[in-house]
């Protein structure tokens, strides 16, 4: 099964509406990079939801996937003061600044207000910004774009396409060096 927008759309179509008009502008993001952000939250809200209500429709259609995903995703967002001190000035330490400034937005620009407006799909108990931060790194770290399509459609542009999360992803070995590629049968 793979996690992508639709799912998330198909799933929790007023949450996802909602979401969308609660969804702060990126600042000196381009319109690519506000709607792949877009894209990213509406998948995380989903899994949040799973999370949050594991007994519902969505999250028993989800249950194997969420099986395989570590309840701790260690991203450079959680580097500590004295070990990001001990690091010095790194790009990347700032970048993981940035992006957890930004997380805190977003978080704060969704919540309560989503899980008010739709308490059974988020109940507000359940929903934290651990909770998003670990589903929103979930996606993160596990988003693949597909292939551009050989021919557009009308329906299906040639690139462009939305970040899909493959469970099967969780099998692969994600170093840098592993023999993996992608490849697309008719």
């Amino acid at each position: 099964r793979v996690l992508s927008v639709a799912s998330a759309v198909g799933a929790l179509p007023e949450l996802i509406a909602s979401a969308d008009a609660l969804l702060p502008p990126l600042p000196g993001g381009g319109p690519g990079a506000a709607a792949h952000e877009a894209q990213q939250v509406r998948m995380a809200l989903l899994l949040m939801h799973c999370v949050a209500v594991p007994n519902g429709a969505a999250a028993r259609g989800w249950r194997a996937m969420l099986r395989l995903l570590p309840r701790h995703i260690h991203t450079l967002l959680e580097f500590s003061q004295p070990a990001a001190a001990a690091l010095g000035a790194s790009p990347a330490l700032t970048e993981a600044a940035h992006t957890l400034r930004r997380l805190r937005h977003v978080y704060g620009s969704l919540f309560p207000a989503l899980s008010e407006s739709h308490p059974q799909a988020l109940p507000a108990a359940s929903v934290s910004f651990g909770l998003f931060r670990w589903a929103h790194a979930a996606v993160r770290s596990r988003a693949f774009r597909p292939p551009p399509r050989r021919r557009a459609t009308a329906a299906a542009p040639p690139d462009g396409a939305p970040p899909e999360v493959y469970a099967i992803g969780e099998l692969l070995n994600h170093a840098e060096d592993a023999p993996t590629g992608w490849r697309q049968g008719r």
